[in-house]
C-alpha cells in the first residue's frame, strides 16, 4: 500500500460556541447532552466542570446507550440508536448541539446524530460542560432542585 498525503481542515461550521448553545437555548435548537445518565441527572460531576448538571432544556442521549457487546469488541447498533434518539422527539430538520464535559463523549454524539441519526444540522460544542459551568451566572438544571445557576453550588 502506497503512502499518500492527508490534509485536514477545520470546519467551524461544525462547533458551536458557548454564544451560540446560549442562544439555541433560546430557539427551536434541541441540545443533547451526550454524558451518561449519571452526569445528565448530576449523580455524578466532572473535575472538569465547576459544578454538576446540564444545560437548561437539554436532553440525555448517552453516547454508549446504542452500543452492543460481541465477541469482546463493542459496536453501535444503528436500529438501537434511531430508536433513542426517535424518542427523544428531536426534530430531524432543527438545529441540534451535542455536548458532555469536554467534548470527547459529544463527538461521538455528534457522530451518531448527524452520521448515524441524519440529522440535518448538528454540531458539537467542543467546549462543553467545562466551558459553560465557568460563569456564575450561567444556567445549570439539576434533577432534584430545578435551575440554579453555577454561582448557586460554587463557593
Amino acid at each position: 500500500m502506497a503512502a499518500t498525503d492527508f490534509e485536514g481542515r477545520l470546519q467551524d461550521d461544525l462547533l458551536a460556541t458557548t454564544a451560540e448553545v446560549e442562544a439555541a437555548r433560546e430557539s427551536d435548537a434541541a441540545l443533547v447532552d451526550a454524558r451518561p445518565v449519571d452526569f445528565y441527572r448530576d449523580e455524578t460531576q466532572s473535575p472538569a466542570a465547576r459544578a454538576p448538571g446540564t444545560i437548561p432544556g437539554a436532553v440525555n442521549l448517552p453516547h454508549h446507550a446504542a452500543l452492543v457487546e460481541r465477541d469482546g469488541a463493542y459496536y453501535l447498533d444503528p436500529e438501537r440508536l434511531k430508536a433513542n434518539i426517535e424518542a427523544l422527539g428531536l426534530d430531524p430538520e432543527a438545529p441540534t448541539v451535542a455536548f458532555c464535559n469536554t467534548g470527547h463523549w459529544a463527538a461521538s454524539g455528534w457522530f451518531q446524530l448527524s452520521e448515524v441519526g441524519g440529522l440535518e444540522s448538528v454540531s458539537m460544542y467542543d467546549g462543553s460542560m467545562a466551558e459553560w459551568a465557568r460563569e456564575d451566572d450561567r444556567p445549570l438544571q439539576l434533577a432534584e432542585r430545578g435551575t440554579v445557576t453555577v454561582g448557586d453550588l460554587v463557593d
